[in-house]
Order: structure tokens, then sequence, then C-alpha cells
């Protein structure tokens, strides 16, 4: 991510970066095992790679968290991608023995575009921060959704 990060920022692109978190992850290597945690985590990887687009960075970003890094991508576009990954992972059947379990997550979007007025260079950690605001405002929301940060970078 950082050196895509890098990348954008040397060519003045327009980017958002989302960190999603599976909603209740603990709760399901309580009930399951942590063997069951890892093939949820695989399956929304997955799960992320077919429902984003082939340019887009994503990493994982903590224990059930994630970041993705979209370029040449503005707010509005930001949010759409952040919905479908939301649909995508509720819409999911994780097979468990002869039962299955369904997740979700949540997710905080945050954007950066052009800005040549700018003295100070935008900091990964600052755009980061921004994103995870934004997830813990999904969060408060109840969770399976999509917050976001307005703040123009």
């Amino acid at each position: 991510v950082r050196k895509e990060f890098s990348r954008l920022q040397r060519f003045h692109q327009p980017f958002c970066i989302i960190i999603l978190d599976i909603d209740h992850f603990k709760l399901v290597n309580d009930l399951y095992g942590h063997l069951t945690g890892d093939q949820v985590l695989n399956l929304i990887a997955q799960t992320m790679k077919k429902t984003l687009r082939g340019l887009d960075t994503i990493a994982r970003f903590g224990g059930e968290e994630f970041s993705v890094l979209l370029p040449q991508t503005g707010l509005d576009e930001g949010k759409k991608a952040a919905e479908r990954l939301r649909s995508a992972v509720a819409n999911l059947t994780i097979p468990i023995g002869e039962t299955t379990i369904t997740v979700t997550i949540s997710l905080g979007v945050t954007c950066a575009t052009k800005n040549d007025s700018a003295t100070v260079p935008l900091e990964l950690e600052t755009i980061l921060g921004l994103a995870d605001r934004a997830l813990y405002i999904a969060k408060n929301k109840g969770r399976n959704c999509v917050g976001f940060s307005e703040e123009i970078l």
C-alpha cells in the first residue's frame, strides 16, 4: 500500500482508502475456532478480490481488518465500491461442517484529491487515520454499513 500511495502522490492522482473490519469476528473465533476464523478471512479476501478492480490494492491491516487503496477514485466512487464490498460479504454463506454461517463487515472510506496548494505533503498515516475514524462511524451506526469522511485532503 505504501508504494502505491507514493506513486499516486507523485503523479497527483485522486484516490480513496477503505478500511474494513469483520463485525464480531472474535465471536466467530470463540464459537467455531481459529481455523474457521482463518477460513472466513480467506473467503472475505477472495470476495474482495472478485468485487474490486484489478488495479485496486488490498492489504491485511490487522487481525480482522483490511485496507484497500482505490487509485483514480473520488469519494462517490469510493462509497459505491465500499457498498459493493459490504453487500458481497453480507451475501456470503460460509460452510462450517454441516451448517453455514454469515458475517458482515463495517467499512470506513476517505479520499484524497489533487491539491497543488498543499504546503504539507499528505502522509499515509493521516489518510489511514481518517479512514479509521470513518470505520468507527459505521460501527457506531450499528455495523454492516459504510461510514465516510468528507474531509478534503
